[in-house]
């Protein structure tokens, strides 16, 4: 079991990664996947595979804007041992070319596509014309949430956006506020998640919104992750 104490190497996720990375991101998402990828849960081993593989297709193309960097405990014997996993985006300018909404939904249906479109909106106005980073995923594995691995990857990729003078966007979930608002990320809307399907019958029945969050970056901050 992860100490509460523990601490945690970042470093850019290689091909060895992946699939430490796949359980971390699964594991992590169960709450989630009902909302966002209900049809992953009828087809795991579908929805491994093509993770899987688009996760190793971005590590091996050094122009990809997208970056995935990994937390492991500085104590492990095992260096593929993934406490964290998070997907930074580059993006030049969001509103470059016209929105054209989603018809489909990865792994979802209408319900996805359509709150897909509506945080598509929102983000563009959200970011106007300016370079920046998006937080597309960040995930911990459960044994190790807590205990600081999001933490550090937050720090190591702020960090950049620090060094490089750029705004920074995430959508939030309710649980991950806290964590954004220490490094510096601050609310600009929300926009609410698909119902779970199926819809439970006992349990969690409440609406579930993500919130919008825009950094700016610090002048003078430290550039030890550029």
């Amino acid at each position: 079991m992860a100490s509460s104490k523990q601490e945690f190497l970042v470093r850019e996720a290689q091909e060895p990664d992946v699939e430490s990375m796949r359980v971390a991101l699964w594991e992590a998402f169960q709450h989630e996947l009902p909302r966002t990828r209900p049809l992953a849960l009828e087809d795991p081993a579908g929805f491994a595979a093509e993770t899987t593989a688009r996760t190793l297709s971005t590590i091996r193309d050094a122009a990809s804007p997208f970056k995935w960097f990994v937390a492991t405990p500085s104590e492990s014997d095992d260096p593929n041992t993934i406490a964290a996993a998070l997907l930074w985006e580059r993006v030049a300018n969001a509103n470059a070319a016209p929105f054209e909404p989603a018809t489909s939904a990865p792994w979802g249906g209408p319900a996805q596509a359509a709150a897909h479109n509506a945080f598509a909106v929102a983000y563009r106005a959200a970011v106007g014309v300016r370079p920046h980073f998006v937080l597309q995923v960040m995930a911990t594995h459960p044994a190790f949430q807590g205990h600081g691995a999001g933490s550090a990857l937050l720090r190591h990729v702020t960090a950049i956006a620090d060094a490089e003078g750029m705004l920074s966007y995430v959508d939030s979930s309710p649980a991950s506020l806290k964590v954004y608002g220490r490094f510096g990320w601050v609310a600009v809307g929300k926009g609410r998640l698909p119902e779970p399907e199926p819809e439970p019958t006992t349990g969690e029945e409440e609406p579930v919104y993500a919130t919008m969050m825009l950094r700016e970056p610090v002048s003078g901050a430290s550039t030890e992750a550029a």
